[in-house]
């Protein structure tokens, strides 16, 4: 997607080469002729947006086309949206069609932009949200981006000082072959020149800077007592050569990070690890995550979006992979990301927490986070915002709100019988200690200071799965996953939801804000202060 390489500006050529090649004189006994025809044909990027369907209202009620109740118009020429003599209660909406003839993959991405002395007044939504720019994105020949339903509107509380301004609102669409090189991209070095020993805040803007402060932390530098801000947001993808995306090193790779880190409301995009290229196998181990390892660490005002990260041999979260000591985690945002592990912590926040007090506030684990096991995982500890708790330590949650779906399921649930979900939980996944209440195990919270208030947690419909009971002798009587494709254990691939009719199909919920540990433990379904949301059916029924 982002690599060195010349922007495509060319359409189509063709060219065509022969060489013709005789051997011999006037009057030559031996010939020969030799004939090589070369065709090139060059790619072709287009991207084109255009706005149709004006429509407009006054108090919701629709107009004749172009008009508006009190004498105002609309117009749509060559994409160019005109609104006239708006008063408040009048809307126009439109559609923004594109399409992608592009004969190459592409990376495209779209830009808003609002200014004058009446946008304050205006409200405007792309598909009923607020506009939000997109950052470049990939685009495979033939796939097409999703139209975009606009409307702007006056509302009808807009105030006198909304008289006589204007107001303009531009949308850009860029795209540009997939490997081509963008002004400020990440080129893959690290940058420390910044660092001054005698200094204890300091100012980044750029990826190679932050990748100079990872490089700095690994070496040694804990930046203890110090403050890294960041002045703006960060994209930190870089392809390689190979065609495969870069890891980015961890902070705290070879020892801990322990200063703060103050994002300043600003976002960190497209962070992709792989714990293979750092070494960590079966056997070995490491911590991923934009933080490797962090002691007595503060971490704050920041988002992280956009993330694919995953390793064998190891903790993983979406800030932190393991921390220690007395931690604090505020105002942090994770959305659009993917994190999976086999066999160790994973968490929205921290992977693995070890003694220590740790806070989060003002927390959100979008709906669009995904915490998942590789390859049948049975051990994992996947939890919303930490994976795996350590017993005395303290955990403070306020004002958090977790969405994220748990992606455990492989041989998690398919072996439903003692392993289901046992080391899942929405806030934390594993609490290794466990008590016995009316011949049940459940996690032993008392062994453990968590506190919750104003803590809201929503199941999606993916918190429900359906399994069977296999035919007698298949698979040591365990139930299993049913997926089209998906073999266990002597089952067919092709063993689906076709056979649970004479197999006793079960349906499974996840319910569990906090997860066990032992074989056959039971997680709790609700704690003080944590509001519980579900969306998934077989809680609304």
């Amino acid at each position: 997607m982002k690599t060195k390489g010349k922007v495509l500006l060319s359409s189509i050529a063709s060219i065509a080469l022969s060489t013709s090649i005789a051997v011999g004189g006037t009057f030559a006994l031996f010939t020969s002729e030799s004939k090589v025809n070369i065709a090139i044909t060059s790619g072709k990027v287009a991207v084109v947006a255009n706005a149709t369907d004006l429509t407009t209202y006054s108090m919701d009620v629709e107009q004749t086309e172009g008009t508006f109740e009190n004498g105002g118009t609309a117009t749509l020429v060559d994409n160019v949206l005109t609104l006239t003599n708006v008063t408040p209660g009048d809307k126009a909406t439109f559609t923004i069609n594109v399409e992608n003839e592009s004969t190459i993959s592409v990376k495209y991405r779209l830009t808003w932009n609002v200014a004058g002395d009446l946008a304050d007044g205006l409200e405007i939504l792309a598909n009923d949200a607020a506009l939000a720019n997109v950052d470049w994105t990939s685009l495979a020949v033939g796939e097409d981006i999703a139209s975009i339903a606009v409307s702007v509107e006056l509302p009808e509380e807009a105030g006198d000082e909304y008289q006589n301004k204007t107001a303009s609102v531009s949308f850009l669409l860029e795209a540009v072959q997939a490997n081509a090189k963008i002004a400020d991209e990440w080129d893959g070095t690290a940058d420390t020149a910044w660092y001054d020993e005698s200094k204890t805040e300091f100012k980044l803007d750029k990826a190679e800077q932050f990748a100079g402060f990872a490089k700095l932390v690994d070496e040694g530098n804990s930046f203890e007592g110090k403050t890294v801000k960041l002045e703006g947001d960060l994209d930190l993808y870089q392809l390689g050569d190979n065609g495969e995306p870069v890891s980015f090193d961890p902070i705290g790779d070879d020892s801990p990070f322990k200063g703060t880190f103050d994002g300043q409301g600003h976002s960190i995009s497209n962070l992709y690890q792989s714990g293979w290229a750092f070494g960590y196998e079966w056997g070995s181990y490491g911590s991923v995550g934009l933080f490797g390892e962090i002691e007595g660490a503060t971490i704050k005002n920041v988002t992280v979006e956009g993330a694919e990260a995953l390793i064998e041999g190891g903790d993983i979260g979406g800030v932190v992979g393991s921390a220690s000591g007395d931690c604090v985690f505020e105002n942090i945002t994770i959305k659009d990301s993917t994190f999976a592990t086999y066999n160790n912590g994973n968490g929205g926040i921290i992977g693995w927490s070890g003694a220590g007090t740790y806070t989060f506030k003002n927390i959100t684990i979008g709906e669009d986070v995904v915490l998942a096991g590789l390859w049948g995982s049975f051990d994992s500890s996947i939890g919303g915002v930490v994976g795996q708790a350590e017993p005395g330590a303290t955990y403070i949650f306020e004002n958090v709100d977790v969405a994220c779906r748990i992606d455990a399921y492989n041989d998690c649930t398919a072996s439903y019988d003692y392993y289901n979900y046992r080391m899942c939980g929405m806030l934390i996944g594993r609490l290794e200690e466990t008590t016995t209440i009316d011949g049940r195990n459940y996690p032993d919270t008392s062994k453990y200071n968590i506190q919750c208030t104003d803590v809201t947690v929503t199941y999606g419909e993916w918190a429900d799965y359906h399994y069977c009971e296999p035919t007698p002798g298949l698979n040591n009587g365990r139930g299993m996953r049913v997926e089209p494709g998906y073999s266990y254990d002597g089952l067919p691939e092709d063993y689906d939801h076709s056979q649970c009719v004479d197999n006793h199909m079960n349906l499974i919920p996840f319910d569990q804000i906090f997860g066990g540990d032992q074989i056959g433990v039971t997680g709790l379904p609700s704690y003080n202060g944590v509001d519980v949301i579900y969306n998934n059916p077989s809680h609304n029924n």
